[in-house]
């Protein structure tokens, strides 16, 4: 990738995942990830996932059954953390010759969503949508070139959007920690204030953003 791409893609992200309506085209991705990254760790922890949900106002919940303390701390976790990890993980694959393989697991996951998750309207368009281009990137076998490009941009949704999150995450925790999401719950778990978990967040997300700029240095000279 050239760095004036690079330097131009997440200026363009901040944009236009504040621009209405092209918000609505951008913003899900991270949402989504979001609730996958719920419902997969309680899959692994071997809890039961009932239900996920895409909001047209960019929120979303993953409704999961379980009774276990230490799955449900794990399960709380995963919301804010696993997003900027991915997002760093894909910034990683955009310089290993990404194939055709990253959109059909793309689009694997979003059916899996659909069949066995997903519950609003709004959430299922998007889902359906965003899996349809996936898998039509991953049949383009002459589009190749351009896989890396893709990826970078869903990076640079994923470790922008999760930032802002937890940055406004940590704002409802100090004016109403009840109403602080994932902090509420891992505060009603650990009995540790929700502000210092929205705090945790806050900075894990900026260390992975470092962390993604600094691995950017090493592929792109800048």
């Amino acid at each position: 990738m050239s760095k004036y791409f690079v330097i131009l893609v997440p200026t363009l992200v901040i944009i236009l995942i504040r621009m209405r309506p092209l918000d609505l085209i951008f913003r899900p991705l991270n949402t989504l990830t979001h609730e996958f990254s719920h419902a997969t760790v309680a899959l692994v922890l071997r809890q039961k996932v009932k239900r996920i949900v895409l909001n047209r106002d960019f929120s979303g919940s993953c409704l999961t059954m379980t009774s276990n303390k230490k799955a449900l701390f794990f399960i709380s976790l995963a919301g804010y953390t696993v997003p900027s990890v991915l997002g760093y993980a894909l910034i990683y694959i955009t310089d290993k010759n990404p194939s055709a393989w990253c959109f059909y697991i793309i689009t694997a996951i979003c059916v899996a969503v659909l069949i066995f998750a997903l519950g609003s309207g709004f959430g299922r368009l998007w889902v359906m949508i965003f899996a349809a281009f996936n898998f039509a990137l991953a049949l383009l076998k002459d589009f190749g070139a351009y896989y890396p490009y893709v990826l970078y941009l869903y990076a640079c949704i994923l470790l922008i959007e999760n930032l802002w999150s937890t940055v406004t995450l940590l704002y409802i925790s100090l004016v109403s920690p009840k109403k602080a999401g994932d902090a509420a719950l891992l505060a009603k778990t650990t009995h540790v204030p929700a502000v210092l978990w929205s705090l945790f967040f806050v900075c894990f997300t900026v260390f992975m953003f470092y962390k993604s700029i600094m691995l950017l240095k090493t592929l792109v000279v800048l």
